[in-house]
Protein backbone atom coordinates (compact mmCIF):
# COMPACT_ATOMS: atom_id res chain seq x y z
CA UNK A 1 0.00 0.00 0.00
CA UNK A 2 1.34 3.66 -0.78
CA UNK A 3 0.48 6.61 0.80
CA UNK A 4 -1.06 9.35 -1.03
CA UNK A 5 -1.18 13.61 1.11
CA UNK A 6 -4.77 15.16 0.23
CA UNK A 7 -2.73 18.10 -0.53
CA UNK A 8 -0.90 16.36 -3.48
CA UNK A 9 -4.01 14.90 -5.21
CA UNK A 10 -5.34 16.62 -8.74
CA UNK A 11 -8.32 14.61 -9.52
CA UNK A 12 -10.22 11.66 -8.68
CA UNK A 13 -12.22 9.54 -11.00
CA UNK A 14 -14.84 6.86 -10.36
CA UNK A 15 -14.80 4.40 -14.08
CA UNK A 16 -15.91 0.74 -15.11
CA UNK A 17 -15.27 -1.34 -18.05
CA UNK A 18 -18.20 -3.55 -19.55
CA UNK A 19 -16.73 -6.64 -17.17
CA UNK A 20 -16.63 -4.06 -13.91
CA UNK A 21 -19.88 -2.85 -15.36
CA UNK A 22 -22.00 -6.65 -15.49
CA UNK A 23 -20.83 -6.99 -11.68
CA UNK A 24 -21.84 -3.34 -10.49
CA UNK A 25 -18.25 -2.58 -9.54
CA UNK A 26 -15.72 0.37 -10.18
CA UNK A 27 -12.49 1.62 -10.06
CA UNK A 28 -11.17 4.77 -8.26
CA UNK A 29 -8.29 6.74 -10.17
CA UNK A 30 -6.13 9.10 -8.15
CA UNK A 31 -4.26 11.45 -9.89
CA UNK A 32 -1.46 13.37 -8.37
CA UNK A 33 1.19 15.75 -10.24
CA UNK A 34 3.81 13.03 -10.86
CA UNK A 35 1.82 9.83 -10.49
CA UNK A 36 -1.54 7.59 -10.57
CA UNK A 37 -2.94 5.42 -8.68
CA UNK A 38 -5.98 2.77 -9.18
CA UNK A 39 -8.27 1.04 -6.50
CA UNK A 40 -9.91 -1.45 -8.45
CA UNK A 41 -13.14 -3.24 -8.10
CA UNK A 42 -15.02 -1.40 -5.80
CA UNK A 43 -19.08 -1.94 -5.08
CA UNK A 44 -20.75 0.94 -6.88
CA UNK A 45 -22.23 2.42 -3.11
CA UNK A 46 -18.50 2.31 -2.05
CA UNK A 47 -16.88 3.86 -4.80
CA UNK A 48 -19.09 6.57 -4.94
CA UNK A 49 -18.70 7.60 -1.25
CA UNK A 50 -14.82 7.25 -1.19
CA UNK A 51 -14.41 9.21 -4.48
CA UNK A 52 -16.61 11.67 -2.92
CA UNK A 53 -14.73 11.14 0.21
CA UNK A 54 -11.05 11.56 -1.35
CA UNK A 55 -12.30 15.22 -3.14
CA UNK A 56 -13.84 16.41 -0.72
CA UNK A 57 -10.62 15.75 1.68
CA UNK A 58 -8.31 16.80 -1.02
CA UNK A 59 -10.88 20.01 -1.65
CA UNK A 60 -11.07 19.23 -5.63
CA UNK A 61 -14.05 18.25 -7.25
CA UNK A 62 -15.25 15.10 -8.06
CA UNK A 63 -15.05 13.78 -11.71
CA UNK A 64 -17.21 11.11 -13.12
CA UNK A 65 -17.08 9.09 -16.28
Amino acid sequence: AQLVPMTKIQSVSASQGPLMRRYGLYSISIETMGSSHTIPALPDEVAMQLRDTIARFAKIKEVEQ
